[in-house]
């Protein structure tokens, strides 16, 4: 993992300490968590919210729980990070959020599902058979970004598609927020 920031070292030390001098206040584990995170610890920083939820202040908790979310994302476990997005907006349904970042583990999820589907059929196929699906996958995606088709099979007009996509890049950098205390 890169080097962490010396000033980031020196906060999360800070906040260590205060944690030791009063364990019992409420919020302390949650910015320790979030600068963790910002170390890239995804795994200590999913430790310290960990500690937050039993926390009677919702709000907390739901923050708390959406960052895991995050923490999961990161590592590229969209399964779990779609529960915690799941928890986070049933404890604070009005989280926007935690909705769009639930929608788009969901549509990694299904990236990754299709990705190894695809890697246990190429190890099955010659090669004639792989060059020929290339192409055919080279044109679809120059169709359509994601490379998602819709459902019934009809592709999206082009506005659509950039609609779609405005969607995604404004999603893809909300994901990356993590709340923090006001």
């Amino acid at each position: 993992s890169p080097p962490v920031d010396p000033e980031l070292q020196k906060a999360i030390e800070e906040y260590q300490n205060l944690i030791e001098k009063y364990p019992e206040k409420s919020g302390l584990h949650y910015n320790l968590g979030n600068l963790k995170y910002l170390a890239g610890d995804y795994e200590g920083a999913l430790d310290e919210f960990r500690q937050d939820l039993s926390t009677e202040d919702s709000k907390l908790k739901s923050d708390a729980i959406y960052n895991m979310g995050n923490s999961m994302y990161n590592q590229e476990k969209f399964k779990e990070s779609i529960d915690f997005y799941k928890q986070a907006i049933e404890l604070n349904p009005e989280d926007k959020d935690a909705k769009i970042n639930y929608e788009i583990s969901r549509r990694m999820l299904q990236k990754q599902q299709q990705q190894q589907q695809q890697q246990n059929q190429d190890s099955d196929k010659n090669e004639d058979q792989e060059k020929e699906e290339k192409q055919e996958q080279d044109q679809s995606q120059s169709q359509n970004q994601e490379g998602e088709q819709k459902d019934s099979g009809e592709e999206k007009d082009a506005e659509e598609n950039q609609q779609e996509q405005q969607k995604q890049e404004t999603g893809e950098e909300e994901q990356k927020e993590e709340k923090t205390l006001e």
